[in-house]
């Protein structure tokens, strides 16, 4: 039903959903017969099975949906055709194919077959012993529904403590070994008990509870996961199958053998049941590795096939393939785009006209996306056409792209006079379609572009832009010779495009490019067009680096993804400790594993860290009791907050960083006590010696935060000493910006003798907005 009235994804969410209504209304029918079978008869017990039966009935007739319907009709109409089982030619699989549509179909009908059949079995014995227990029938009837009343509520219990932790943990196919496995080993037992082992009902009634348990927590759960790469009706046939005709076929095949074994033998012994069981067992568990074996195959053939899209989106389906033609004349233009894509992917055979239909479209968007497929596919039969668009142009904003997909298509015809007439824009365009096809460049296209990559600005900045689209290595010299313009916006472009086209023999011109002139932001965007490769010791300079570019490299190297930035940044430790706060972010947001050598860089500063930090929260306290200080405090409150989140960032990198992350996120967040949960796991996370100082601080922040701070027994600290500790010793580690709002301090102090030549101490390496601040003082008080 799941299956029918909802869409592949709503029914996968929903199916546990539904599904979960079975164990709880097991869980109350069993206790309730055990009440009921007192009052009313063991055999008046059915009327209120046939009263539930008749309710449900009713329902399903009031909740019928249109979908249920629809799909009736479709598998007996026109529909069901596409859908029909494949025609094989052994014999075998021609009945595989007939009665099961597919093999995992039938390979888990084969699973849930052999499974029915050992609980049954096991069922039997377990009720045959009780029997003998039992004085009357309903005393039996009671226990029973007590017993299998307390087996749902271990179901229960297993589904929400191991079940998905198990299935994640297995995989789904090794998952559906653990019921066999277990069963085998209890048979085992009884097995090797010998007749020292009278009382066999307890290791029975285990078995039951065992195979009731596992059975609609994990195993039904599961098998009907692996239904999932079957497009919606192969997957409704083999939930009816697997669920709903192997039980059947099961009771008749184990009522038909104890049938005749009783008639033949009188008795079904105990060791003989054991032995059944164990060969049914050993087969239970032969047919997991044929459904691996299976799903594995499926598997591979609908992704080859392009299911797993959606409800009806089977590409190799003609019924979906007409719902796309169909689509591609919409006056949605994202519906005809993704259409167009779809059929084209599929490999339909009238891609190219349907293409061409839609040149015409009014919409620019489906348009603009025809035009790129034209020059993908070389489609030379589409030139009339796009002549024709670019007379008839309504547009204005695809000329370009109409102009570069005639010329590609066009190639030679014309020679440089035709492109005379053009303006800037568009003889670019037209250039950049003529150099598509690469090999087969005209000689006199390249000229034109040597001759333009040494003409005026704008004709140099139309080169660059068309050597950038291109990223061909043939015109490597040319960007080579434009990095040595003098004017800004040549050689600031030529940076970017170096990198764009991944001229990684420029590097080293780039980056000396960049230092001379200060290109510092094109340099970043170039450096992100590189990427990782660009961080192999063969490019990057030997020696100490100019500061701008080393905070250059830091931060680009956290955005690359691949081993050299991360051994560049783990070098970078060692040569730069000032900039370890830094490479740290970088790390952690690439989510590198680092080596041994680095984790005690960082386990050094880190200890560091946590003193510089404590003492921020000293100096914070200390002020708290004037309020004139507030900026300086506000700032060793921020710097203290960034400091606690670098840590933990610093921490994650060599310990469970999945964990100490989630920590992070909810420090973020704030919520006091979600956060007091995140402390709580931290403490199991990283040592004892980190976590103390860093509880302190988090406790620290947390106070300021919700207005609860009480400053315990401590050194008393004066004003002045601590903006003279910060701006000249800066023991604390504070930023620029907190030595910034100390100095601006510093004229409310001179009331209290402070110390003018703290200024003129500090030395030549200052940042900007320090220096500015610190003249600004100086003025004032002179």
């Amino acid at each position: 039903m799941v299956a029918i009235r909802f869409n592949v994804r709503e029914g996968k969410r929903l199916f546990s959903i539904v599904g979960a209504g079975d164990i709880p209304a097991k869980i109350l029918s069993y206790f309730s017969a055990s009440i009921l079978v007192l009052e009313v008869g063991t055999i008046n017990l059915l009327w209120v099975s046939i009263i539930f039966f008749m309710g449900v009935y009713l329902l399903l007739r009031s909740r019928r949906h249109q979908a249920v319907e629809a799909t009736d009709d479709m598998m007996s109409g026109s529909a069901a055709s596409s859908h029909a089982a494949p025609v094989h030619t052994h014999p075998v699989k021609k009945v595989i194919g007939h009665y099961f549509h597919n093999s995992l179909i039938f390979s888990i009908a084969l699973w849930f077959l052999i499974s029915y059949c050992v609980m049954l079995i096991i069922d039997y014995t377990f009720l045959a012993e009780i029997k003998v227990f039992e004085a009357s029938r309903r005393q039996l009837a009671s226990f029973i529904a007590l017993f299998f009343g307390f087996g749902r509520i271990l179901a229960v219990l297993f589904e929400l403590l191991f079940s998905s932790r198990l299935v994640a943990r297995l995989g789904l196919t090794n998952a559906l070994l653990i019921p066999p496995v277990l069963l085998f080993l209890l048979n085992i037992y009884v097995l090797t008990s010998g007749e020292a082992f009278l009382k066999y009902l307890y290791v029975f009634g285990g078995m039951v509870l065992v195979a009731e348990a596992l059975r609609y927590t994990l195993q039904e759960p599961v098998v009907l996961v692996l239904f999932q790469p079957l497009d919606p009706h192969a997957r409704l046939r083999g939930h009816a199958i697997a669920k709903g005709y192997t039980l059947p076929v099961a009771l008749f095949l184990v009522g038909l053998f104890l049938e005749i074994y009783l008639r033949l033998q009188g008795e079904l012994f105990v060791d003989t049941a054991s032995w059944l069981i164990l060969v049914l067992m050993v087969a239970w568990a032969g047919s997991v590795f044929l459904i691996r074996k299976v799903y594995h195959t499926t598997l591979v053939s609908v992704l080859q096939k392009g299911f797993f899209t959606g409800t009806r989106l089977f590409l190799q389906n003609p019924a979906v393939n007409e719902m796309l033609v169909e689509k591609a004349g919409s006056s949605k233009p994202q519906e005809v785009i993704h259409s167009l894509n779809l059929l084209e992917r599929s490999g339909y055979n009238d891609i190219y006209r349907l293409l061409l239909k839609n040149l015409k479209c009014p919409r620019p968007e489906v348009k603009e996306y025809v035009l790129t497929r034209i020059i993908e596919n070389n489609m030379v039969g589409a030139l009339p056409l796009v002549k024709e668009q670019l007379e008839n142009l309504t547009e204005p904003t695809l000329k370009p792209l109409l102009i570069k997909t005639q010329y590609f298509l066009e190639k030679n015809n014309g020679g440089i006079k035709d492109l005379q007439h053009l303006e800037p824009e568009y003889r670019k365009e037209a250039m950049i379609g003529l150099m598509l096809h690469k090999e087969q460049v005209e000689p006199w296209v390249i000229q034109e572009l040597t001759r333009m990559a040494q003409g005026d600005t704008s004709e140099k900045l139309i080169a660059l832009n068309i050597i950038a689209e291109l990223g061909d290595k043939a015109y490597e010299h040319l960007v080579a010779a434009l990095l040595q313009d003098t004017q800004p916006k040549i050689y600031s472009r030529a940076i970017e495009v170096a990198g764009r086209s991944k001229y990684f023999s420029l590097f080293k011109q780039v980056t000396e490019v960049a230092e001379k002139t200060g290109a510092y932001r094109s340099l970043h965007r170039t450096m992100l067009f590189y990427g990782d490769p660009i961080y192999k010791e063969e490019y990057i300079m030997k020696g100490d680096l100019p500061e701008p570019l080393v905070n250059l490299l830091c931060k680009t190297a956290g955005m690359a993804k691949g081993l050299n930035s991360t051994l560049f940044l783990e070098s970078a430790l060692k040569r730069y400790p000032a900039k370890t706060q830094q490479i740290v972010e970088a790390l952690w947001e690439k989510k590198a594993i680092i080596s041994i050598g680095s984790k005690d860089i960082l386990n050094t500063w880190v200890n560091r860290k946590l003193d510089q930090s404590e003492l921020k929260m000293e100096y914070y306290l200390n002020l708290a009791q004037d309020g004139a200080a507030i900026l300086l405090q506000e700032a060793l409150y921020s710097e203290i907050h960034q400091d606690i989140q670098t840590i933990l960032k610093a921490l994650a990198l060599y310990y469970d960083q999945p964990r100490i992350e989630r920590v992070i996120e909810l420090y973020k967040q704030g919520y006091k006590y979600k956060l007091s949960n995140a402390v709580e796991m931290l403490e199991l996370l990283i040592p004892d010696k980190h976590f103390k100082d860093l509880d302190k601080l988090i406790e620290f922040t947390q106070d300021v935060k919700h207005k609860q701070l009480s400053r315990g027994p401590s050194e008393d600290i004066s004003e002045s000493e601590i903006v003279k500790d910060i701006l000249q010793r800066n023991n604390a580690g504070c930023s620029a910006w907190t030595k910034a709002v100390a100095c601006y301090l510093i004229p409310r102090l001179q009331d209290i003798d402070f110390p003018l030549e703290v200024l003129r101490e500090t030395d030549g390496k200052e940042d900007h907005l320090f220096s500015e601040t610190k003249n600004y003082v100086l003025s004032m008080l002179s």
